[in-house]
C-alpha cells in the first residue's frame, strides 16, 4: 500500500496560553504516522512560551515578534516538508482523524489543492454547544470552483482556517501572505486564492472544533452586532477580491478589468456606510452606489433561487433609504446569525434547484 502524504500541521499563537496546550495535544494526537506539528509563537506576552517548551522536540518551536496571523502562518509553513499543510488556530481542536481522512482525500484525488471539513462550536471550556461550522444542509462548494471565485469569491460558503487543508505545492505558489491586510483574517486570502490553481474537496466528517470563548479575533460575541468586525470584514474582503483577480491573471485565466464583487461585501459595506459613516473604511462610497451594486450582484446569483435573489436586492435598497433604525434592524437581520428572522435566513441560504 501506498503510504498516504505526510501532513504538516502549523499552530499559529498569540496569546492563548490557556488553549494552547490542548491544541498541541490534538494535533500529536492523529492517528496518521507522519504528522510533524510546528507551533509557532506570534510574540505572546503570556505563557505560551512555557508552554511550547514542556513539549521539547515532539514539536517545532517558531518564536517571533508579533506580526499577526499571516505573519505567523508565513513564518512557519518554511519549517516543514509534508506535502500537505493544515493551520490549527491555536483556540481551536483537531479530532484524532483529521490528518489521516485529509490525507486519505489527497491521495484519492491529485487534482485537489484544497480539503475543507466541518468543526463542531465549542465553548472556552471545551463543551460542545451545538452549532457546526458549516451547518448541516449547506451546499459546500466542490470540485473547480474558479468562475465562481472569479465572479464573487465570498458568497460561496467556506470552513474557519482549522477547517482546511492545503497542497504544499498550490500554497507556496500563494506564499507570502501580505501581511498587513490580512493580520488577523488570513484564511479571507487562503481558501480563495488556493483553489486558483486546481480543484476543493469538501468532507462531511467534523474533524476539529472551533472554539467560541468571547476573545475570538474574527468572531464577534454570540448574539452581538459589531460594527468594529463589519469593518474588519471590509478590509478582509476589499483585499481578497484584489488578490483572487491578481492570481487568477498569475494562472492564466480569463479575467476581466475589474476585481469580482460580492454579496457578501457589498451587504457589510452598506451597513458601514449608513450606520458608521465617519468610520467607514472606504470613504468613496455612496449608499446609492452601493446599492445598485448589491442589488446587481444579488440578482446576478445563480446559487440562490429567484425569489431569494429578488429578496437580498430588496434588502440593500432598504439599507441605502430607510432610517437608520430600521436599517440597523435590517442589518442584524442578517448580519448576526443568532437574530434572524426565519424568513431572513430561509432568504440567505434559500439555494436553488437548478
Amino acid at each position: 500500500m501506498t503510504p498516504l502524504p505526510a501532513v504538516d500541521v502549523v499552530i499559529d499563537n498569540r496569546n492563548y496560553e490557556t488553549y494552547l496546550g490542548d491544541a498541541i495535544e490534538s494535533a500529536l494526537a492523529q492517528d496518521h504516522p507522519d504528522v510533524r506539528v510546528i507551533v509557532v509563537d506570534d510574540g505572546s506576552t503570556d505563557g505560551s512560551r512555557d508552554v511550547i517548551a514542556r513539549y521539547g522536540d515532539r514539536v517545532v518551536a517558531v518564536l517571533k515578534e508579533n506580526g499577526g496571523q499571516a505573519s505567523a502562518i508565513n513564518a512557519g509553513v518554511p519549517h516543514g516538508s509534508g506535502a500537505i499543510v493544515m493551520v490549527l488556530d491555536s483556540d481551536d481542536l483537531l479530532r484524532p482523524t483529521a490528518t489521516r481522512r485529509v490525507a486519505e482525500a489527497f491521495a484519492q484525488e491529485p487534482a485537489l489543492v484544497r480539503v475543507q471539513f466541518r468543526l463542531d462550536v465549542i465553548d472556552a471550556t471545551g463543551r460542545a454547544t451545538g452549532p457546526l461550522k458549516p451547518p448541516p444542509g449547506t451546499a459546500m462548494p466542490q470540485g473547480d470552483i474558479r468562475p465562481r471565485l472569479l465572479a464573487a469569491p465570498l458568497d460561496m460558503p467556506w470552513t474557519p482556517m482549522t477547517g482546511n487543508a492545503f497542497a504544499r505545492a498550490a500554497l507556496e505558489g500563494v506564499l507570502p501572505i501580505p501581511e498587513q491586510e490580512y493580520r488577523g483574517a488570513a484564511d479571507f486570502y487562503l481558501v480563495h486564492v488556493v483553489p486558483l490553481a486546481g480543484t476543493v474537496a469538501f468532507l462531511e466528517d467534523v474533524l476539529g472544533s472551533y472554539r467560541v470563548h468571547g476573545r475570538n479575533g474574527h468572531e464577534p460575541a454570540r448574539g452581538t452586532f459589531d460594527l468594529a468586525h463589519v469593518r474588519r470584514v471590509i478590509a478582509a474582503s476589499t483585499a481578497t477580491h484584489r488578490d483572487v483577480h491578481a492570481i487568477a491573471r498569475r494562472h492564466g485565466l480569463a479575467v476581466g478589468d475589474a476585481p469580482p464583487e460580492s454579496v457578501s461585501d457589498l451587504a457589510h459595506r452598506i451597513t458601514s456606510r449608513r450606520l458608521a459613516p465617519a468610520l467607514h473604511p472606504l470613504p468613496g462610497d455612496r449608499p446609492g452606489t452601493i446599492a445598485v451594486r448589491g442589488a446587481r450582484a444579488s440578482l446576478r446569483r445563480r446559487d440562490v433561487a429567484l425569489p431569494g435573489r429578488v429578496a437580498l436586492a430588496a434588502w440593500v435598497g432598504v439599507m441605502a433609504t430607510a432610517p437608520r433604525p430600521l436599517a440597523r434592524a435590517a442589518a442584524r437581520a442578517l448580519l448576526v446569525p443568532e437574530s434572524r428572522s426565519g424568513l431572513i435566513d430561509r432568504i440567505a441560504r434559500w439555494r436553488s434547484s437548478s
